[in-house]
């Protein structure tokens, strides 16, 4: 088997971004700060442009952020804040529709180890999942990751 990835490369040309103030980073993608604001006041920028993770529920979840802390204020007052939180990625899931399909969500191994945490992995074949069994898997697993302590899943 083999699975093959491109990559994504935005089309920023034909917007004349440079006349705006808005400036790309590298690959292409808008610049953007932690509350998804541009290099330009006044503009925002999310969702595949802003590069941050490439997939759809990203950019609902980034544009939900943007009504939130953006457009239901300046609604509701006349202003944008000129403070909010910063968009918080924690648990943000992540899934390639692929065969085998390949998904996943909040921290991996590497990344707990790295981070000092204390954790113990729960695997199990996906053939024993409902979803597996249900499509008659016979390849893949479920990984979980919890700290131990909290019993909090990473």
């Amino acid at each position: 088997q083999l699975l093959v990835v491109t990559g994504v490369k935005p089309v920023t040309e034909a917007l004349k971004l440079e006349a705006t103030g808005v400036e790309l980073r590298a690959g292409g993608f808008v610049k953007v700060d932690e509350c998804l604001r541009t290099t330009c006041d006044g503009i925002w920028c999310f969702g595949d442009m802003a590069g941050n993770y490439l997939f759809r529920h990203c950019a609902n979840f980034e544009g939900e952020y943007l009504l939130e802390h953006v457009l239901h204020p300046l609604k509701e007052t006349g202003q944008v804040p000129k403070e909010y939180p910063a968009i918080d990625y924690t648990g943000m899931p992540y899934a390639v529709f692929s065969n085998p399909q390949v998904a996943g969500v909040g921290l991996t191994e590497e990344e707990c180890t790295a981070q000092g945490l204390s954790f113990v992995k729960g695997v199990n074949p996906y053939a024993k999942s409902a979803m597996g069994d249900a499509r008659l898997s016979d390849h893949g697993f479920a990984k979980l990751l919890i700290e131990v302590g909290t019993r909090k899943i990473l």
